[in-house]
């Protein structure tokens, strides 16, 4: 869906009411055009692509901050149990 977001926005000016894909096959519209219109696709597809995947790297990240959280605190429990108690770690 951001995809299909970005590559309408971009693409908006350029090739005005074919870059939405309500009439006819969205982006499959796309290679149909001629050449000189691929040309000028190009730069504006590659954002599109380029910001989309920014954004699915920074989702990822965020993700990756409380997996690390949960998996050194797992950790840190283990290593703080008394000596005599033998602490238990499910996996």
């Amino acid at each position: 869906m951001i995809l299909a977001s970005a590559i309408t926005s971009n693409l908006g000016a350029i090739l005005g009411g074919r870059a939405s894909g309500s009439r006819s096959g969205g982006i499959a519209t796309l290679q149909h055009l001629p050449t000189s219109a691929r040309a000028a696709i190009v730069g504006p597809l590659a954002d599109a692509f380029g910001s989309t995947f920014l954004r699915a790297l920074v989702l990822i990240l965020v993700a990756l901050i409380p997996a690390v959280g949960l998996a050194l605190s797992a950790w840190w429990r283990a290593l703080a149990a008394p000596a005599g108690v033998r602490a238990v770690v499910l996996e």
